[in-house]
């Protein structure tokens, strides 16, 4: 119930929530309701206002216009296509309009974000045929890993057996490296070599800082 509360891209939920669970069990109040049933999950720890927008071009197929935050502030045109809710954070899956790539945004990062009236709009499908994520990766992981695993799985990751494989963009090398540092470990990665090369330079970047 606690982690409802956070930002979710359908307004009022968490109340409406609240209503439903009234209704169905036989209790006056909501707090004689959280004295029997709650539930334990990570709170946003960040609001994000702009989640109902992003909701909304999604549906409606539109892009937009945004400055994107992160070392320097970007101006950036964007088509979103998915909303990804892991560890007290969202993360848009989007389709860079300028450069004509797939990126994963941070949703908090986002702000001064407009609709922005261009004269193509990509259809879902359009956009989906256009995505290429052309190399493949993959980790065998210790059973702890696969639990690890099973509550970090992106749309572009699948498990069989004890191995995570997945896909991904050149441009997303560093989110992965940084995605493989959680496990310790508890996964070793396979392949690419690429991926391996990344992910030693950064422990040798993080051991220089002691």
């Amino acid at each position: 119930m606690q982690l409802l509360k956070g930002a979710t891209p359908f307004p009022h939920s968490y109340q409406q929530i609240k209503e439903k669970l009234i209704e169905k069990f036989p209790v006056t109040s909501l707090e004689e309701l959280e004295t029997m049933v709650s539930y334990e999950g990570l709170q946003v720890p960040i609001a994000v206002p702009q989640l109902e927008t992003l909701y909304q071009a999604m549906l409606a197929q539109h892009q937009l216009r945004l400055h994107y935050q992160k070392e320097h502030s970007e101006v950036k045109i964007i088509q979103p296509v998915h909303l990804n809710y892991r560890q007290g954070l969202w993360y848009c899956w989007a389709r860079d309009i300028q450069k004509y790539q797939w990126r994963t945004y941070r949703c908090d990062k986002m702000i001064n974000i407009e609709f922005f009236a261009e004269e193509k709009n990509y259809s879902v499908e359009a956009i989906h045929k256009q995505q290429v994520r052309p190399f493949t990766f993959a980790a065998q992981l210790t059973a702890k890993g696969c639990e690890l695993a099973q509550n970090q799985l992106f749309p572009n990751m699948t498990m069989a057996g004890h191995q995570l494989k997945g896909t991904y963009h050149e441009k997303e090398l560093d989110f992965l490296v940084n995605y493989f540092l959680m496990f310790g470990t508890e996964a070793l990665i396979l392949e690419p070599p690429m991926l391996k090369h990344a992910y030693l330079q950064k422990l040798q970047d993080m051991q220089s800082c002691y």
